[in-house]
């Protein structure tokens, strides 16, 4: 009997950080989409747009 070592996580584990992944990519676009369409008082809608592409998670959560 060949005994094999499997590396990586399993089925059911790996689908659902597929779909946090997915679910955090959804959320990005979303804020991106949403900085994009509003009306800001001064030029920061482009410094926004910058911290939320560059910065990704962190960005979303200061924003």
């Amino acid at each position: 009997m060949e005994y094999t070592l499997h590396a990586g996580i399993s089925g059911s584990a790996q689908a659902l950080v597929y779909i946090i992944v997915i679910a955090f990519f959804a959320l990005w676009i979303k804020t991106i989409v949403e900085i994009a369409t509003s009306k800001f008082i001064d030029d920061s809608k482009s410094t926004w747009l910058l911290i939320v592409i560059l910065l990704g998670g962190l960005g979303m959560i200061v924003y």
